[in-house]
């Protein structure tokens, strides 16, 4: 083969990601590579994916069923409790571990920007911008 073989996604995690969605990862992991080292450790990691949570939570702000007090939500407003950011923030962190023990395979500390498109490809395999093309088998059938 010459050098202009064709990688696999496996070998090459972004050469199927979209191009809009692969700025948006790379704004998304820049804005927490605080030192511009182009890796982020655990710490920088966990806290990507508590600002994901929080952003989640935010656009969830429209009371669509009435009672909300369970939430921590309002409607119409975003309330976010201390008991809802811990319960969050502890999440993160199981999460930010086991991507890291998955991802890191050298035990660096540290993962790079290929490492975690990687991990967002095996994180979310229905996102069609991610440029996944085999999804699990799954057979859903409606009862009746």
């Amino acid at each position: 083969m010459g050098a202009c073989a064709s990688i696999s996604a496996e070998d090459d995690p972004m050469a199927t990601v979209r191009p809009a969605k692969l700025r948006m990862l790379r704004d998304e992991f820049d804005m927490f590579d605080g030192d511009g080292r182009e890796v982020l450790n655990e710490k920088q990691f966990e806290a990507l994916l508590n600002k994901r949570v929080y952003r989640a939570r935010e656009c969830r702000k429209v009371d669509v069923h009435g009672d909300l007090s369970h939430t921590g939500l309002v409607a119409g407003s975003f309330k976010y409790s201390e008991k809802l950011y811990s319960m969050d923030h502890k999440l993160a962190k199981i999460n930010a571990a086991a991507a890291f023990k998955e991802v890191d395979k050298q035990g660096s500390g540290w993962i790079g920007f290929t490492q975690f498109v990687a991990w967002q490809r095996k994180a979310t395999p229905e996102d069609p911008e991610m440029g996944v093309t085999s999804l699990p088998s799954r057979v859903v059938r409606n009862s009746k």
